[in-house]
């Protein structure tokens, strides 16, 4: 009794991958350990690839490519649709490959070949290459849909949301039910949207700092203070309340100030100095005043308590090296409009790593004395 015939047995992808025909390149091992006669056969199957009718070994690899796009396998894909392509494009002339027109009869097979490698390359997020193939399928067929829909695809990953939206309103223009490229089309849309207002509220945000800055910047030249450029925190850098107004000149600027006690060498920080507020006022939050009935207590370095709000004097130097004694009923405008001097006299104060420094000295003591003693022999080593 004879056998019946043998059942036909599944064909994996991983086939192809051993099959000479279908291979770009020999298998890992095969041509070290192959026998003789094997690299020969595999040698042999590997030159007829190209030969034969183009449009047919073209067809042959479109049909692999679209097997492993099927497995998900995006690489091998785009590999034999590239094979396809060059099948059509590249032909052997008198022994050497010479590229060639693709014959009108092999347009729409070339035109299918570039849709699927661009269909590939999306799904290995190639996207300028996605934008190649789908040119050229649109140079010779304008209202393919698949590639409108494809670079608009593409154009969305790549940010290009007005292209995209090009793209989906050309394709919808003769294709106005295709769902596809409308979906693409919303997506596009919204993401512009996004980026519209991005733009938007940078540009805003953009002029608000600039108005801000010149605003800050005419202020400070109106009072005089020069801004050193050092690593501080622009935090603590002067600043305008609010910080736009509509006369700067005649806001509120708020300045960081230090109290310096050279006679121990400790300091106080105040935050927040208007140019609206009065030396006393501050005076009065951090040092004591028994006689007014104040609460605030002696610092502990003031063991002879000798820091007392009202009978204190507080120095400042001046950028071109003056040193003035401030009243304590002055605000800080004026004592800023002192420090310019005269007009035409180019001086004011200076703020240095975020502050103006203000020293503090009790009435007629030594530390005052000490203190001005330095600041005239400081002033006759510059002479």
């Amino acid at each position: 009794m004879s056998a019946g015939p043998t059942p036909r047995q599944p064909v994996s992808l991983s086939t192809f991958d051993t099959t000479p025909l279908f291979m770009r390149e020999a298998a890992v091992g095969t041509d070290r350990d192959a026998p003789e006669d094997d690299q020969n056969t595999l040698a042999a199957l590997q030159s007829l690839i190209h030969e034969g009718d183009p449009e047919e070994v073209a067809s042959n690899f479109k049909d692999q490519g679209n097997g492993y796009f099927k497995a998900r396998r995006f690489r091998e894909a785009m590999g034999f649709y590239t094979q396809g392509v060059e099948a059509l494009t590249i032909q052997s002339i008198d022994g050497s490959p010479k590229t060639v027109e693709v014959k009108e009869k092999d347009r729409s097979l070339y035109n299918a070949l570039l849709l699927n490698r661009a269909a590939a390359n999306l799904e290995l997020e190639n996207f300028g290459k996605v934008l190649k193939d789908v040119k050229l399928v649109l140079e010779t067929d304008p209202r393919s849909s698949k590639a409108l829909f494809r670079a608009a695809k593409a154009l969305v990953k790549l940010r290009r949301y007005e292209e995209a939206l090009d793209a989906c309103d050309r394709c919808l223009s003769f294709d106005p039910d295709n769902g596809g490229v409308t979906s693409i089309q919303v997506i596009a849309q919204k993401e512009l949207n996004v980026e519209v207002n991005k733009a938007r509220q940078k540009a805003e945000a953009e002029e608000k700092e600039k108005a801000k800055k010149a605003a800050l910047s005419l202020a400070l030249q109106h009072h005089g203070i020069t801004v050193l450029k050092d690593n501080t925190d622009p935090e603590h850098l002067p600043f305008l309340d609010p910080p736009t107004p509509p006369y700067p000149t005649s806001a509120q600027l708020i300045c960081r100030v230090v109290l310096v006690y050279p006679q121990y060498g400790q300091t106080d920080l105040i935050v927040r100095f208007s140019t609206e507020d009065t030396l006393g006022a501050h005076l009065d939050s951090i040092l004591p005043d028994p006689e007014t009935g104040s609460d605030v207590p002696f610092a502990p370095w003031d063991e002879k308590q000798e820091y007392i709000s009202n009978k204190v004097n507080v120095y400042v130097k001046t950028r071109k090296g003056r040193v003035l004694r401030l009243g304590r009923n002055k605000i800080l405008a004026d004592i800023c409009k002192t420090a310019k001097g005269k007009e035409g006299e180019d001086d004011g104060l200076v703020i240095g790593q975020g502050v103006v420094a203000f020293v503090v000295v009790p009435k007629g003591s030594l530390a005052e004395e000490k203190y001005l003693k330095s600041v005239k022999e400081e002033r006759k080593d510059k002479a």
